[in-house]
């Protein structure tokens, strides 16, 4: 447990355990069944107002580098008006970075902690912002996608859109809810802290559109991407069998005059038939070569 004080106090816990759960309930009052939320993960983000305290639910997307894709983070805070209490259940770097940004920086901090409701903005702008640079690996893989469009690889490129599709659902599945999240915390909070938050909280609301705005983008440009490359995966294999037919129309005349020649072999009875029977079949597949190249059907 970490805390901090300035007009303010935040108290900052990490995997809660029974004894910091007790010390929440007897120094502030808590009601127990909120306290046993902050033990275990919560199915949805939610803000609710108690007697003289609120208690918020924020999920949000967190790359897992060692699976290659992202997944859900939760942070949960206790705000009465003199303090903060923020909870979570595995070791959170946009916290970390918070709050090492509150050590550092002498004139944050002094704003930070000067009011709860001002301290909430401040660190739930700092997630929305880590949110939008987390997007920076999709479009780093957007990107690398477009650059190896019409390289021949086509359906090594498939199973990667694929990946980045499935990193941009499960991101928007995790950010999108927080949209009526944060408008339910600005009617909460107008009501909790007064209507002087109301500029803050819309802030927020503006921040959060701004990422949801950054994911339909990605979403658009991959779908895009996607259809090209199949369009020129279909080509290939248009061409492809192109050739085949091509191929397979090539070989029937020549079985057929060879088949001719077989035919009239004993009439002949040239030593020489099979160099004859050899030419005439180069020369009708030579010529039906010509033709076709010139079609440009070859």
């Amino acid at each position: 447990m970490d805390t901090m004080s300035g007009k303010i106090r935040w108290i900052d816990i990490a995997k809660p355990d029974k004894k910091e759960i007790a010390y929440l309930r007897k120094e502030f009052g808590f009601h127990s069944l909120i306290l046993g939320e902050l033990v275990k993960p919560s199915a949805r983000a939610k803000v609710e107002a108690y007697k003289g305290y609120l208690f918020l639910v924020y999920h949000l997307p967190v790359f897992n580098l060692r699976k290659k894709r992202s997944e859900r983070a939760e942070i949960d805070f206790l705000i009465t008006k003199d303090t903060v209490v923020t909870a979570y259940y595995r070791k959170s770097e946009v916290v970390d970075s918070f709050r090492q940004k509150i050590e550092e920086d002498a004139a944050f901090r002094r704003k930070a902690l000067s009011h709860t409701g001002r301290f909430t903005y401040y660190l739930l702008d700092f997630i929305i912002a880590d949110s939008i640079r987390q997007l920076a690996h999709i479009e780093r893989k957007i990107e690398n996608i477009a650059a190896n469009l019409f390289t021949d690889k086509e359906r090594e490129l498939l199973e990667h859109i694929s990946y980045i599709k499935r990193d941009i659902l499960e991101y928007h599945i995790i950010a999108k809810p927080q949209d009526a999240l944060l408008d339910s915390l600005k009617t909460v909070g107008e009501k909790f802290w007064g209507v002087s938050m109301a500029v803050y909280f819309e802030n927020l609301i503006g921040g959060h559109l701004q990422l949801v705005q950054a994911l339909s983008n990605n979403r658009d440009s991959i779908e895009s991407f996607e259809q090209t490359n199949v369009q020129i995966l279909n080509t290939n294999i248009s061409s492809v069998m192109q050739k085949f037919a091509v191929l397979a129309f090539l070989t029937f005349p020549s079985m057929l005059v060879v088949a001719l020649f077989d035919i009239a072999r004993p009439i002949f009875g040239n030593p020489a038939d099979a160099l004859i029977i050899v030419g005439i079949v180069s020369a009708v597949v030579l010529c039906m070569i010509i033709y076709f190249h010139d079609k440009k059907w070859l």
